[in-house]
């Protein structure tokens, strides 16, 4: 069967026409922020610690999602009390479907909901949460599902809000080199990490993955019908 070029551009245009026509209603549902603010335990390692992806699924719920990173050769695991902690935009709200990824040969625990409290440095958050105590026990990625029960969210960026020393979110974490992170080895240092301040936020441009999405599907598709 022959597929023309004729119909591969139909294909195209349908493509981007339906990009721009969803884009607007999908934009600004996930935002991302660094944690890059240290306390004095972490100064003296480099900045980023972790990535923070918040992702509004509808006006009522959200999926927070924090992933270690690695800078200037060392690798920054989410671990023991206060591991994962924000300060959340709404009057009430209920947390679960608590979720976790262990690197290798690291131990897998569950999150629980630790409750309002001060974290570090960086002021009081009214959501922490706990993970097993220990650098075994660390993760490479940690998160939650939030459900507003006392209004409702307009987009990903009104999820969190500043807390009153300017912190949306903030992390506990163990310190080790990269490509030498192991429970045997333990951490070189463990402390707390906070977003900087809530500053801006970085949101996902939604119309140009769904258009990268798109254009991968159309080449498929000519290669399927040579």
């Amino acid at each position: 069967m022959t597929f023309s070029f004729k119909t591969a551009l139909s294909a195209l245009v349908s493509v981007l026409l339906i990009v721009v026509a969803i884009s607007p209603l999908a934009a600004g549902d996930v935002i991302h922020y660094t944690l890059g603010i240290p306390n004095n335990a972490l100064s003296i390692y480099p900045a980023p610690y972790a990535d923070l992806t918040v992702n509004r699924t509808d006006s009522t719920h959200a999926t927070i999602t924090f992933d270690s990173l690695s800078t200037g050769g060392f690798t920054y695991l989410f671990m023991a009390a206060q591991v994962a902690d924000v300060n959340v935009n709404a009057s009430s709200w209920l947390i679960g479907s608590f979720f976790e990824t262990n690197p290798p040969g690291f131990s897998h625990t569950v999150l629980s909901d630790g409750g309002a409290g001060n974290v570090s440095s960086f002021g009081h958050f009214n959501q922490t949460t706990d993970n097993f105590d220990g650098f075994s026990h660390a993760a490479e990625e940690v998160g939650f599902i939030l459900t507003n029960t006392g209004g409702t969210w307009s987009d990903a960026g009104s999820v969190l809000t500043p807390n009153n020393d300017g912190f949306l979110a903030a992390i506990h974490v163990g310190v080790c080199e990269e490509g030498h992170c192991t429970p045997d080895l333990g951490a070189l240092t463990t402390g707390f990490a906070g977003n900087g301040g809530g500053n801006g936020g970085v949101p996902e441009p939604a119309s140009l993955v769904l258009l990268g999405s798109g254009l991968l599907a159309v080449g498929r598709l000519l290669r399927g019908r040579k």
